[in-house]
């Protein structure tokens, strides 16, 4: 949790051409141009809706933006409170660090340090 730094609502996108597949391109938060990764993408399931808040993370000295379909609750989530990822059927994906189950509704915790170093060029640094 220490690296969400704050939830949005949608914000107008910039496409970026050539960026890495799971980038949708530059937001401007306060006039910080910030990085948007689209989470299914980088989870590699289906399409977004369209519909989406991003969640404004910061790791390794990066800050970037990541949307997600909807924000339920912001949970402190301990070690032993989720599954780890090698127990995981069916998530390929690198960003996926495990599943947690909150009030009956279960989650994905992501790596934001992985994504991060996945989708950000090492020159962009806070």
């Amino acid at each position: 949790m220490s690296c969400v730094r704050e939830v949005l609502p949608a914000l107008p996108v910039t496409r970026i051409p050539g960026a890495a597949p799971p980038v949708s391109g530059l937001v401007s938060v306060r006039g910080e141009l910030v990085t948007l990764v689209d989470a299914r993408a980088a989870l590699q399931q289906n399409t977004s809706t369209g519909r989406y808040s991003i969640v404004l993370l910061e790791a390794d000295r990066h800050r970037f933006a990541l949307a997600v379909d909807e924000v339920l609750d912001m949970v402190v989530v301990g070690e032993g409170d989720f599954s780890p990822r090698a127990a995981l059927p069916g998530i390929r994906s690198p960003f996926v660090s495990g599943i947690g189950v909150h009030h009956e509704v279960s989650f994905a915790v992501l790596d934001p340090a992985v994504l991060s170093s996945a989708v950000m060029p090492s020159e962009e640094v806070v």
